[in-house]
């Protein structure tokens, strides 16, 4: 007589499908639950690394501004990284607030509903340059070696607009910002977790915008809003690398 649970009859090979469908969820909702439980003493881990940063980032600052006002004393050369008035700006330079990347791995933007379960950090850290009171660009520093070191100058566009996002977003401390970009989409986004329901909602930056095709507005948006057209940008992006 045949056992009617054997996972080669009918019924079985349903409950069969319906084990293994529930060990995968259990999984994908276990890796969720850790990531979202690791979040917050990860981000506390990662606050710790801004002194070191900023203190590279303001080093390099100095050097930067000293180099081009010795290299460019008539005038600054066409395409110039910071978005400068002229040479007398130079004098004017200083560093701002600065923010650590985050960013979400394809396969975990695939399977997840949102971006803050998975956003990870990059180990990179950003810092508004001002000239004066007002922001000029970014530099970019990460470690290497055990040491802080800045690789990178611009985003004046980038940098104008994700002030301006933090200042009106932001908390005393800007504790409940993080900067999220996902670079298979070439799509920016500040998280902003809400004091009054603890739930992370989106201000989609200038590059999601374009990448995204989404119009500017004031309301920051839900995270599951945005997901399926970053999934379509993502996976059309990635297509185009295949050989």
């Amino acid at each position: 007589m045949s056992n009617p649970l054997s996972p080669w009859t009918g019924a079985g090979r349903l409950l069969y499908r319906a084990g293994s469908a529930l060990c995968v969820l259990g999984a994908l909702l276990g890796s969720a639950g850790s990531y979202a439980q690791a979040a917050p003493a990860v981000q506390a881990q990662v606050q710790q690394q801004e002194p070191a940063a900023a203190a590279a980032a303001a080093q390099d600052l100095a050097r930067f501004a000293k180099h081009h006002q010795k290299e460019h004393a008539a005038a600054l050369p066409k395409g110039f990284p910071l978005a400068l008035d002229g040479v007398a700006d130079l004098a004017r330079l200083r560093l701002g607030r600065g923010f650590a990347v985050y960013t979400v791995d394809p396969a975990d933007l695939a399977t997840g509903n949102e971006l803050s379960a998975w956003a990870k950090p990059t180990g990179q850290w950003r810092f508004v340059v001002r000239a004066g009171s007002r922001p000029v660009g970014l530099v970019t520093v990460e470690q290497a070696g055990g040491q802080w070191r800045a690789v990178s100058y611009g985003a004046a566009a980038l940098a104008t607009e994700v002030d301006a996002a933090m200042r009106q977003h932001g908390n005393a401390d800007r504790s409940n910002l993080r900067f999220i970009r996902i670079y298979q989409a070439q799509s920016d986004f500040l998280e902003v977790v809400s004091a009054a329901d603890g739930r992370a909602r989106l201000a989609p930056l200038v590059s999601a915008r374009a990448s995204l095709h989404m119009p500017q507005r004031d309301e920051l948006i839900e995270q599951g809003d945005v997901l399926p057209s970053l999934r379509a940008a993502v996976a059309a992006n990635l297509a185009d690398f295949q050989p």
